[in-house]
């Protein structure tokens, strides 16, 4: 398998004309385009708040008294 990158620039027109290496092998051939948006979707929802929901969501930890453990208890 071969691969070959190159830049282009997709008109108004929607229409691209790639030339490929001599070299590059004949016959089929996978073409895959990507995009490179210069826009940016803002956040669905600020990290700060979506932290907080977390947390929210999160089960209480259980808690002990320190006077209901047996100190022998601990060191056995």
């Amino acid at each position: 398998m071969q691969a070959h990158l190159t830049q282009v620039v997709v008109p108004q027109s929607h229409e691209v004309v790639v030339r490929l290496p001599d070299d590059f092998p004949t016959g089929q051939a996978e073409v895959i385009f990507l995009t490179r948006r210069t826009e940016v979707a803002p956040p669905k929802e600020p990290l700060g708040a979506w932290l907080a929901g977390l947390h929210a969501a999160l089960p209480l930890a259980p808690t002990l008294p320190l006077s209901a453990l047996n100190r022998e208890d601990m060191y056995e």
